[in-house]
C-alpha cells in the first residue's frame, strides 16, 4: 500500500539532509585540503629546495677542487719555501682568491703541504681538525684520489662543511687542498621559515638547522624525529610532522613542521563541524517528522472527508428510492398520507444535501430518524413497530449525519419475522467516553457463513462483496474517528443486533 507519509518524508530527508551533509563533507574536504596545502605540500617544498641547494653546493665544491688542484699541480714546487720568492706566491693566492668567489657560496680555502703546514689559505690559521695529517679527512684523503666531503665539529651544536682532495704529482703526494663552509651558511640571510630544516650527518648529528630543532644532549636530533619520515611524532610538548631525504656521502635533509597547535584547531573545527551536523540532523528529522505528519494529517483528513462524502452520496440514492417507491402506493391509498411522507422526505432531503453538515447533534438527528420511520410506518402500517429508548446524557453527543437511517433501512428490509411482523429496536447509552447504539431487528439474523465474510472484510479493510451497506457505515465511522470505533454485527436467538460505537464528545467540546 502507498504510505503517503513514509515517501513525503523520504523527499524531505533527500531535500534538506542531503545539502547538509554535503556542506559537512566539503568542510571536512576543506580541512584535508588545508593539511596538504599548509603542511604536506609546503613540507615537500622547503625539504626539495634544500635538496636542490645541498646537490648545487656538493657540485660546486666539486668544480673549485678540481680547478684548484690542476693550478697547483701547473705550479710546481708550491710547497717549498722557493713559492715565498718573487711574485709566485701572489699570484697563486690571487688565483686561488678569485677562483673561490666565483661559487654562489663564501668558501674558505686551505693549502697544505704534506707535512700538515699551512702554504695558503683564506684564513691565517687552520681550523680545528685540519692541523694534523693523521686523523680525520686529512688521513683518509691520502687513501682516496676524489674529491670527499665530510662534517667538522665546531661546537656541541655545529659543525662545517669540509671538502678537500689531495694534490698529488707523479704518484707523489704533494699537498692537500680543502674548502670548508659553516653550516649556517646555507640559510639566506634574514631566512624566517614557519618549517624547521635540518641537516645532520648519517648519525643525526646537528651540521646545520633553521627553527628550533629539537636536539638532545650530545648535539643530536631527538630520536623520534629521526625515527619519523611522512608522519606525525610527539616531542613534548610539540607534535611535529617530520620528512626526510638522504643525500650522497651521508648528508640527511629534514623538513619539520610544529603542527599541535594547527591540529588543535583542525579538531575543533571537526568537532565543531561534526557537532553542527548533528545539532542539524536532529532539527531537520524533527522538522521533517513533524512536516511530514501534519502534511500527512492534512492529506488523510482531505481524502477521509472526500471518502465520507462519497460514501453519503451511496446511502442518499438508496434511500430517495425507497422513499418515492413508498410515495408512488401511498398516492393511490391515502394521499394525505402521501403529502405528510413528501414533507417528511423534503426535510429529509435537505438534511441530507447540507454538505455543511458532517457530524451533528444526536438529539437533532433522531428528528430526522423519526421523520424516515414515520414514512416507513405509512408505508408497512401494522406490520412495523418501532420502539427507541435514548439515554438523556446522549443526546448531546456528536454523530455523523445520517448514521442511523441506513441501518434502520436495512433493519426494516430484513429484519422481518416469519409472520412478516418488523420488530425494530433503537437503543442508544452513554457509558465513560463511549457511545453505543444498538438497532435490532426480529429477523432470521446473519448466517454463520455471512459473519464470517463480515469478520474478513473487518480485517483486510476492503470490501469485496456487493452487499456495501454496514461496511460503508463501518469504514465511515473508522474514518471519523478512528480504529477504535465502528459496527460490530451480535447474534441473538431471534433476530439481529447491530451496534455502532463511537465515541462520546458532546458538541460543546468541540
Amino acid at each position: 500500500m502507498y504510505n503517503f507519509q513514509y515517501e513525503l518524508r523520504q523527499a524531505l530527508l533527500k531535500y534538506a539532509l542531503l545539502p547538509a551533509l554535503l556542506i559537512s563533507v566539503l568542510s571536512l574536504l576543506l580541512i584535508g585540503y588545508s593539511w596538504n596545502h599548509y603542511v604536506v605540500e609546503r613540507n615537500a617544498t622547503a625539504r626539495q629546495q634544500l635538496t636542490e641547494k645541498m646537490t648545487a653546493l656538493h657540485t660546486e665544491n666539486q668544480q673549485l677542487l678540481v680547478l684548484l688542484n690542476g693550478r697547483l699541480q701547473q705550479q710546481g714546487d708550491w710547497h717549498s719555501d722557493e713559492l715565498s720568492a718573487g711574485g709566485e706566491k701572489a699570484a697563486l693566492y690571487d688565483f686561488l682568491y678569485r677562483t673561490v668567489n666565483k661559487g654562489k657560496y663564501l668558501w674558505n680555502f686551505y693549502i697544505i703541504d704534506k707535512a700538515g703546514h699551512l702554504v695558503l689559505g683564506s684564513k691565517s690559521q687552520l681550523p680545528a681538525g685540519l692541523d694534523d695529517p693523521e686523523w680525520g679527512i686529512m688521513r683518509r684523503l691520502q687513501e682516496d684520489t676524489q674529491v670527499r666531503g665530510e662534517f667538522l665539529r665546531q661546537s656541541a651544536d655545529r659543525q662545517d662543511f669540509v671538502f678537500g682532495q689531495a694534490v698529488w704529482q707523479q704518484g707523489v703526494l704533494q699537498g692537500y687542498v680543502l674548502l670548508t663552509l659553516p653550516g649556517d651558511a646555507l640559510w639566506e640571510k634574514g631566512q624566517n621559515l614557519d618549517i624547521e630544516l635540518v641537516v645532520t650527518d648519517e648519525r643525526y648529528n646537528k651540521v646545520a638547522a633553521i627553527g628550533n630543532v629539537p636536539l638532545d644532549g650530545q648535539g643530536k636530533l631527538a630520536a623520534q624525529l629521526a625515527a619519523t619520515n611522512g608522519n606525525l611524532v610527539e616531542v613534548q610538548p610539540e607534535i611535529y610532522y617530520v620528512t626526510q631525504s638522504v643525500l650522497p656521502q651521508g648528508v640527511r635533509i629534514l623538513a619539520i613542521n610544529p603542527v599541535r597547535s594547527l591540529l588543535i584547531r583542525y579538531l575543533l573545527g571537526s568537532l565543531l563541524i561534526v557537532l553542527l551536523f548533528a545539532v542539524l540532523v536532529l532539527v531537520i528529522l524533527g522538522s521533517v517528522q513533524r512536516e511530514s505528519r501534519l502534511r500527512a494529517q492534512t492529506v488523510e483528513k482531505l481524502t477521509a472527508a472526500a471518502e465520507v462524502r462519497q460514501l453519503e452520496s451511496q446511502f442518499n440514492p438508496h434511500f430517495l428510492f425507497n422513499t418515492l417507491e413508498n410515495i408512488k402506493f401511498m398516492v393511490k391509498l391515502n394521499p394525505q398520507a402521501a403529502v405528510r411522507m413528501i414533507k417528511d422526505l423534503s426535510a429529509l432531503l435537505r438534511y441530507s444535501i447540507n454538505n455543511s453538515l458532517v457530524k451533528v447533534r444526536l438529539g437533532d438527528d433522531l428528528e430526522y430518524v423519526h421523520r424516515y420511520m414515520e414514512i416507513q410506518q405509512y408505508r408497512f402500517g401494522q406490520r412495523l413497530l418501532y420502539e427507541e429508548q435514548v439515554a438523556e446524557a446522549a443526546l448531546d453527543c456528536e454523530i455523523p449525519k445520517l448514521l442511523m437511517q441506513p441501518v434502520l433501512e436495512n433493519a426494516i428490509k430484513y429484519g422481518a419475522d416469519k409472520q412478516g411482523k418488523i420488530n425494530i429496536s433503537l437503543l442508544i447509552s452513554r457509558a465513560a467516553e463511549v457511545l453505543q447504539v444498538d438497532i435490532i431487528d426480529s429477523g432470521a439474523g446473519f448466517t454463520p457463513e455471512a459473519l464470517t465474510r463480515w469478520q474478513q472484510m473487518l480485517q483486510t479493510a476492503e470490501n469485496l462483496t456487493e452487499h456495501t451497506g454496514l461496511f460503508n457505515i463501518h469504514r465511515r465511522i473508522q474514518l471519523l474517528y478512528g480504529a477504535g470505533s465502528g459496527v460490530q454485527i451480535i447474534p441473538r436467538l431471534q433476530g439481529t443486533c447491530v451496534r455502532l460505537r463511537l465515541p462520546a464528545h458532546g458538541m460543546e467540546e468541540e
